[in-house]
């Protein structure tokens, strides 16, 4: 999808050992303008005693520069 579309997208799923929570995300990245990016992260873990389980969403954006130093 980056060489087409300039967008960068990640789907991780982690199955967890000795009854620690499963973890599945989808990561999104656009680009927008140079040094501009659109960011949407999702994210499900799956219960557990402590923590509890849930899905998070997140939005935003991201500015990348470049500088030298001399």
């Amino acid at each position: 999808m980056y060489q087409r579309y300039d967008t960068d997208l990640f789907v991780e799923y982690t199955k967890a050992p000795r009854g620690a929570p499963n973890f599945f995300s989808v990561r999104l990245f656009q680009t927008i303008f140079p040094g501009l990016r659109f960011v949407f992260v999702g994210a499900r873990r799956g219960a557990v005693a402590g923590v509890g389980s849930g899905t998070d969403w997140t939005v935003g954006l991201v500015y990348t520069t470049q500088f030298a130093l001399r």
